[in-house]
């Protein structure tokens, strides 16, 4: 993916999905979680990657989607031990699809989110089976760029910008925008565990670098240096940041 510096009101990192209407509390802002930051369900893990979601609160959104957008990039395909009843003269073994209204709860699993950054070391024990997709799911676009190992995003649907914004003392700070939901624990730059400030919010109180995520988006801002609001590049919500507490508490 190609770094765009950009300081326009308006730019859209993932031109190919819709901002959601609805908040994605499916997925967790740290990786290390085991439980549901919502309904304190234990996560269950996608078949690649071994990336976390709560089913119950996936199945909700499910639920609530009431329209045919794309909101999520996200890859469906039939369970090993078989079709359901419903499915088994309609669909084939082989079924895969990436619109979750075509979800089934008795036989279908999640692959793997696009959204979601994966981490090397992070696989499920089916990963060895992993053939990466050559075609983006969203534009059919061959995908030549990776992103550790065999985790693949299309250069044409998730675009890396970076801008400035000014900081608590109104010195211009830089601040990457990322397309994607990146779930680390650590510090990009230092690599000290991260303080977390809410379930879309967390701090490095080395570096005093903010990364924030968008729910309605799946995008993550990081921050470098210390503000008390940001704002989605894609839906343009704003968040507010109250890090003068976590510092207070780990000083």
């Amino acid at each position: 993916m190609d770094l765009t510096n950009t300081n326009e009101n308006y730019f859209d990192p993932t031109p190919k999905l819709k901002s959601s209407p609805i908040p994605i509390n499916f997925i967790s802002f740290n990786i290390n979680d085991e439980y549901c930051f919502y309904c304190k369900e234990e996560y269950t893990r996608t078949q690649k990657f071994d990336q976390k979601y709560c089913k119950n609160c996936f199945s909700q959104y499910v639920n609530n989607i009431d329209d045919n957008n794309t909101y999520l990039d996200v890859i469906m395909t039939t369970l090993w031990s078989g079709l359901c009843q419903e499915h088994a003269n309609i669909r084939n073994e082989m079924f895969t699809t990436c619109n979750i209204k075509e979800r089934c709860k008795n036989c279908s699993y999640i692959s793997r989110f696009n959204q979601i950054l994966a981490y090397h070391g992070h696989y499920s024990y089916y990963s060895y089976q992993y053939t990466p997709t050559e075609n983006c799911t969203l534009c059919g676009k061959n995908i030549y760029q990776t992103i550790l190992d065999e985790f693949r995003l299309c250069s044409d649907c998730y675009l890396i910008s970076s801008g400035w914004i000014n900081s608590l003392n109104e010195k211009r700070i830089p601040v990457l925008y990322l397309p994607y939901w990146n779930n680390c624990d650590k510090c990009l730059v230092c690599d000290i565990y991260l303080g977390f400030i809410s379930d879309c919010q967390k701090l490095c109180t080395r570096c005093h670098i903010v990364y924030s995520g968008c729910r309605y988006c799946l995008t993550t801002n990081i921050i470098f240096g210390l503000l008390n609001q940001t704002q989605c590049r894609k839906c343009r919500r704003i968040l507010e940041v109250i890090i003068h507490v976590l510092i207070i508490i780990q000083q």
